[in-house]
């Protein structure tokens, strides 16, 4: 093991003792001998020598990475040694800090630090490595821990020659059989305890430390279980990570909180013997999901816990395509491809009556009416049946769709509208048909536009809206009244659009579709939010939102259903009346009531509750606005320009205060305010950076920095002493403004592209290029724990969150990233719904909101309230169900009922 003792002594250390511990045959003393020169060394008059004998004899080489051992001349020597005597194939690598990265055919050494030159050239393909930049924490570096473990399988599987997932799934069995052996231990303990409690206080401290280092490996099982379990069962992850914060509340256990309570909350429903899901509805109170499945049987779910309630409802002869609840949730229609409909008592899982007999084809849809007291239904035999719920008869007789060529072959659906008045149906001539339910006769012309089969349709919540799928890989929009089409068609799916459904508000649609996706459509604009909702490994034939318009679950022929939570970002839509121009910068008032942007020339207020700007816009700039920002007091807005000035508002009247404040350096990228109130700092695209005085609108003495380059982000500290400046090229210098003198200066290599101080000042996260992001100790000048590595591109801005725990970065990459700044880590998956560049992030006061800004002419507001107390948020969405008798059931036996929720 080639390694930098400045660096990586303890790291190496404890990777050495893991090695050699995974996966250990009980009968062997380890399971691989890892040569380090502070353990395998003698006291040697010729050491050089010494290393090269233990080299000549290692039949593979690994070096710990980072640009602490590239500049190292004992591991330039070890290497070189390596180069000339060993193979490419037995050179392994693990990263414990820097960066790696491959270009064509070798490293891409303009980026690469961690690795010395003079490997260039010397591997023909690029080599598998192995990143341990989390593992600087020692409390990480276990076998315990799954992602070190991992990591330690994955360098150890060539040399032993074993698969990876092998060595880890037996390391895994060994450390349960060593848990078992443990609980049997404490056992013990205990029982001697009673047989020797004459023996005094000592061996009571000797049994409460047991338990204690019982209680923790059982927490940090149950950590490990939550991450296993985030996309399967996010019910079981959320459980199993608030049980480790209350058995051992540490941070790693707080972190998987994080993780859980922020996981987009898609599920995987499953069952034995399950096959492919046609159909599904929520019940009105969406406690319970109801399925239809080619098999012919019916399944109800508990949407809570994500499980199959009793066994499945049989009766059915063939697939049921086709299901709806009535209006006050007691029963449930299902219409099958046995010509038959059934009704069904949901309290006793029995039918209720015979069958509904008469159609001579499939059953394709089932639709109650508002009232709850007709059930509409229709199929392949070309009519359309309307049935009285209470006497379980025909009412009038069947009707049947024509069209200027002849009868049409089948009606694919039926939908009411919400007031009951007027019933939809489609067929295979790519038309919908609306249909008066007082008279019984037809409305208006056919809705035209599609050019295949209408095979799903649904009414918005207030009835003005009709939505439309096809298999013409598209779904349309059209208004009820007039039969006219709502702006173009929405596109994008690849295959045929089985299914739509409107959120409970009537602002989304979403649409799953054969090409295995869903996608969520905004109903104003008609532009799709977000990416698709992709998992499914098979068309999606049903999906239907929940009743408060959170969840939306979608039904497979892949054999499942899955939960997606849609909710959780806001949306304000496009900003500007020109949907030209990118928001450049985003900042929320003291008060969090009120959001600026600056987009274009022109800077908006918002009011954070109705989503609607505040009056007209800001306008005098002549050139794009890059930055806003809010005094401390709330009360002024600076702005910087393009045009080389920065604007100062009045946030009450809207007015401008006194003349702009004018410069020669360039356009102002950044402005902010000190504490105080009373100074105001600007960065410019000549790379100077000024103080100006707010009341006299007069520059404050020579600039801080005149350097070539730009300046991409000035920020305060919280006690108004210190001015962090990022430029690019890289830099990030803090000024002692008070002092007027550089107090430290990081060279970022990459470029400084954005700094953030924490809300107490002690830290300042700093970007560098690529998206890397690294966390400063302002006291000590030196750099805290591992970078933060997750964004594929440049970070634009970053923004720590009042409590000081939380950071949120906004990227190049198109997304919004949280990161526990405990542990490290990010929070869970990134916040992706903007559809292009984020270029900038802001936090409401209160912690709660998150706003973000970027090139695609939207600003967003994110629910992350749950950052703030993670066990109280996941408390609130199990709303009831961690109770004691799942404690019983999940938590391993050992530690003593804790209440999980108050």
């Amino acid at each position: 093991m080639s390694y930098s003792h400045d660096a990586d002594e303890k790291l190496a250390s404890d990777l050495q003792r893991a090695l050699s511990r995974l996966a250990k045959p009980w009968n062997q003393p380890r399971a691989i001998r890892v040569f380090r020169d502070r353990t395998d060394l003698s006291a040697a008059h010729d050491l050089p020598a010494e290393i090269e004998s233990a080299l000549s004899h290692s039949r593979y080489f690994l070096l710990l990475a980072s640009p602490t051992a590239a500049s190292s001349a004992w591991v330039g020597k070890e290497v070189d040694f390596w180069r000339r005597n060993g193979t490419p194939d037995t050179f392994l690598i693990a990263m414990t800090d820097g960066v790696i990265a491959w270009g064509d055919g070798d490293f891409d050494w303009t980026v690469t630090t961690a690795l010395p030159r003079s490997l260039r050239g010397y591997f023909e393909a690029e080599p598998h490595w192995v990143s341990l930049a989390f593992a600087h924490d020692e409390d990480i570096r276990s076998l315990r821990d799954s992602s070190f473990r991992r990591a330690v399988a994955s360098l150890a599987s060539r040399p032993r020659g074993l698969p990876m997932e092998q060595l880890d799934s037996a390391d895994v069995s060994a450390h349960r059989r060593s848990m078992r052996w443990r609980r049997t231990a404490v056992a013990g303990l205990i029982v001697l305890l009673v047989l020797s409690i004459v023996a005094g206080v000592g061996f009571l401290l000797q049994r409460n430390e047991a338990r204690k280092q019982r209680d923790i490996a059982i927490a940090r099982g149950l950590i490990d279980s939550s991450e296993d379990l985030a996309e399967s069962d996010p019910y079981g992850a959320r459980f199993d990570s608030l049980a480790a914060w209350r058995i051992d509340p540490r941070p790693g256990a707080r972190h998987a909180m994080l993780v859980a309570a922020r996981n987009p909350g898609t599920g995987v429903l499953t069952s034995r013997n399950m096959t492919g899901v046609i159909s599904m509805a929520f019940s009105p109170d969406g406690r319970t999901l109801a399925t239809g499945s080619r098999e012919g049987t019916i399944r109800l779910w508990d949407t809570s816990t994500q499980s199959p309630i009793g066994e499945p409802l049989t009766g059915h002869t063939d697939q049921v395509p086709s299901l709806a609840f009535s209006p006050d949730g007691r029963t449930l229609a299902t219409g099958s491809g046995d010509y038959t409909v059934r009704l069904w008592d949901i309290a006793t899982r029995r039918p209720i009556g015979e069958p509904l007999t008469g159609h001579t084809n499939t059953v394709a849809s089932v639709t109650f009416s508002p009232d709850g007291k007709t059930l509409a239904t229709s199929g392949g035999d070309r009519t359309i049946r309307l049935w009285d719920i209470a006497t379980h008869r025909l009412i009038g007789a069947p009707f049947t769709l024509y069209t200027e060529h002849g009868t049409i072959q089948m009606v694919s659906t039926v939908a009411w509208s919400p007031d009951g008045k007027t019933l939809a149906a489609s067929g295979p001539d790519g038309t919908v048909r609306l249909w008066d339910m007082d008279q019984h006769r037809q409305i208006g012309a056919p809705l035209t536009g599609h050019s295949m089969t209408v095979v799903s349709l649904k009414f918005s919540p207030d009835g003005k809206t009709l939505a439309t799928g096809s298999q013409d890989n598209t779904a349309r929009l059209w208004d009820a009244a007039t039969h006219q089409q709502l702006g173009t068609a929405l596109k994008g799916h690849t295959k045929d659009v089985w299914s739509v459904a409107f959120s409970p508000d009537g602002k989304t649609l979403a649409t799953g579709s054969a090409d295995r996706t869903a996608r969520l459509w905004d109903t104003t604009t008609h532009q799709q939010i977000g990416a698709p909702l992709t998992g499914h490994t098979d068309a999606i034939w049903s999906l239907a939102f929940s009743p408060d318009g959170k969840f939306l679950a979608t039904g497979s022929w892949d054999h499942t259903i899955r939960t997606w939570q849609v909710t959780g970002d806001q949306p304000i839509s496009t900003l500007l009346t020109a949907q030209t121009d990118r928001v450049e910068s985003v900042a929320l008032s003291v008060d969090g009531k009120t959001l600026a942007t600056g987009s274009g020339d022109t800077v908006r207020l918002w009011d954070v509750t109705t989503h609607q700007p505040i009056g007209d816009t800001l306008t005098g700039h002549t050139s794009a606005i890059w930055s806003v920002t809010f005094s401390p007091d709330g009360k002024s807005l600076a702005a910087g320009s393009g045009d080389g000035t920065v604007r100062l508002w009045d946030v009450a009247t809207h007015r401008s205060i006194g003349d702009p404040l004018v410069s020669q350096d360039g356009a102002m990228y950044e402005v902010a305010f000190s504490p105080d109130g009373k100074t105001l700092a600007t960065g410019s695209s000549h790379g100077t950076v000024r103080l100006w005085d707010v009341a006299t609108h007069r520059s404050i003495g020579d600039p801080l920095v005149s350097q070539d380059g730009v300046v991409n982000s000035v920020v305060f500290s919280p006690d108004g002493k210190n001015l962090a400046i990022s430029t690019n090229p890289g830099t990030t210098q803090l000024w002692d403004v008070t002092h007027d003198q550089l107090a430290l200066y990081i060279d970022t290599q990459l470029g400084g592209d954005s700094v953030a101080f924490s809300p107490d000042g002690k830290t300042l996260a700093v970007s560098i290029g690529g998206g890397t992001i690294r966390l400063w100790d302002i006291a000590e000048h030196r750099e805290t724990g591992n970078s933060l590595i997750g964004h594929t591109a440049v970070v634009y801005s970053m923004a720590f969150s009042p409590d000081g725990k939380t950071l949120a970065t906004g990227s190049a990459d198109r997304t919004t990233r949280l990161w526990d700044i405990t542990t490290h880590q990010p929070i869970g998956a990134p916040l992706a719904r903007h559809a292009d560049q984020v270029r900038s992030v802001a936090f409401s006061p209160d912690g709660r909101n998150l706003a973000t800004g970027g090139d695609d002419h939207t600003v967003r507001l994110w629910d992350i309230g749950f950052t703030i107390d993670p066990a109280s948020a996941l408390c609130e969405w199990a709303n009831g169900t961690f109770t004691q008798h799942r404690w019983m059931q999940y938590v391993p036996k050992g530690p003593k009922y804790r209440k999980l929720c108050p």
